[in-house]
């Protein structure tokens, strides 16, 4: 078991390396034991994930970043991004230094250096990443303070890196009717699209809705409600509020039409209320679960734009699409960000919870259709049911159902609960 000693006035660290004991000179003094005790631990989780030892102080900034990603993996999500950024530009870096020899200045020339090619929100992004690695080795007692003091004069102005991007990042009310309706996109893919454009969902948030949470029957009509309850795979959205959301009738009829027929269709069994809304298409495993992830949804999106002869935008483009086109309409600011985001800081905002019925009229304002040339068979009243009686209410009293599937025309007079 590894131990500490002292000899001549300094500690030295007993630690099994390979298969031999050997004793390390470090750079604590006797009097510094629990410091000596932490880095030691440090030094062994280290040793345990095949990272570098530096004898005689502590690890370099490699070593300790390969240990704190592994908690990082069990702490965010986004922990694929932290690793990408740390292998890709700053261990590049500084990943050779000491972790307690790294200074501003070596930071600020690892920044100059990523102005020459990175985007300023992406250097942001990154040296958020360097901040919460230094901050968690200044809370395992491995340094006293952080290098990690950069300001705005040596971060950069927080813009965009093209300067006319914003302001079109933003699809036409034509746009979304085509990704929406145009049988040459897959029916998941469609979906996918519509809970953004239609509902506002953020891409993780698409990704980890459950069935259960999809057509959630309110109180009070008109509208149906998806509850926006988790990102990809973890409990709550951004902002760590849940989130009810009316759902568009455009959006009904998809959900509804995706629940009867597409999704068995692709998965080869019918949904049950666990079941992710639109999972992953069978056959594209991924290391980080069934969820659709940032890099595979924009993929196929990118895709689709090409093959539709529209111009590159990115899928999360869609949420702001559904925010400015609703608006556009008339919809009312204060309402509609109930259903977009969680609410305001201000105490009264604490205290406001608006009528189901009156989230259900800023949405419907947003008048956006399926183009279709079938017929549209009307359907009143209508659950979705399952072959195992899984019956979830996605469609209002008297909404209507596009027929691209001839079964649909069956459906009139099915009770919740039926086979």
């Amino acid at each position: 078991m590894s131990s500490i000693y002292a000899k001549g006035g300094r500690l030295y660290f007993r630690l099994k390396i390979g298969e031999k004991w050997k004793g390390l000179r470090t750079d604590f003094k006797v009097g510094q034991e629990r410091a000596a005790g932490v880095m030691l631990e440090q030094m062994e989780r280290t040793r345990t994930a095949g990272g570098e030892i530096v004898p005689g102080g502590p690890v370099t900034v490699a070593a300790f970043a390969k240990t704190w990603l592994e908690r990082r993996r069990s702490e965010v999500i986004t922990w694929k991004n932290d690793e990408s950024a740390l292998r890709l530009r700053v261990l590049k870096a500084i990943g050779h230094m000491r972790l307690d020899e790294v200074r501003p200045r070596h930071l600020i020339t690892m920044v100059n250096e990523w102005k020459r090619t990175l985007a300023p929100r992406t250097i942001y992004s990154d040296y958020s990443v360097v901040s919460a690695l230094f901050r968690d080795a200044c809370l395992d007692d491995l340094l006293t303070s952080t290098p990690c003091m950069l300001k705005k004069r040596q971060l950069g102005p927080k813009v965009d890196k093209d300067p006319e991007w914003r302001s079109k990042a933003q699809f036409t009310t034509t746009e979304v009717r085509r990704l929406i309706s145009d049988d040459r996109i897959p029916m998941d893919r469609r979906v996918f699209y519509a809970l953004e454009a239609l509902a506002g969902l953020r891409l993780g948030e698409v990704s980890g809705l459950l069935w259960r949470n999809c057509g959630v029957q309110p109180e009070h009509p008109p509208l149906g409600m998806v509850l926006v309850a988790f990102s990809y795979g973890r409990p709550f959205p951004k902002g760590n509020v849940c989130r009810p959301v009316p759902i568009h009738p455009t959006l009904a009829t998809m959900l509804a039409e995706w629940k009867l027929h597409g999704w068995a269709q692709l998965m080869g069994r019918q949904p049950t209320p666990d079941d992710l809304v639109v999972p992953r298409v069978p056959g594209t495993s991924s290391r980080f679960g069934p969820w659709r992830r940032k890099g595979y949804v924009y993929d196929h999106f990118e895709n689709d734009l090409k093959m539709m002869g529209l111009r590159h935008r990115r899928s999360h483009d869609l949420r702001r699409t559904f925010i400015s086109l609703a608006r556009s309409a008339g919809a009312m600011t204060d309402i509609l960000r109930r259903a977009t985001h969680k609410p305001p800081t201000e105490v009264i905002e604490g205290y406001t919870t608006y009528e189901w019925e009156v989230v259900c009229r800023e949405v419907l304002k947003l008048r956006i259709e399926q183009e279709t040339g079938e017929a549209i068979v009307v359907i009143p009243g209508t659950s979705a049911v399952t072959a195992s009686g899984f019956a979830t209410v996605l469609l209002p009293a008297a909404a209507t159902l596009s027929s691209h599937y001839p079964k649909t025309v069956a459906l009139p007079g099915l009770e919740p609960g039926c086979p």
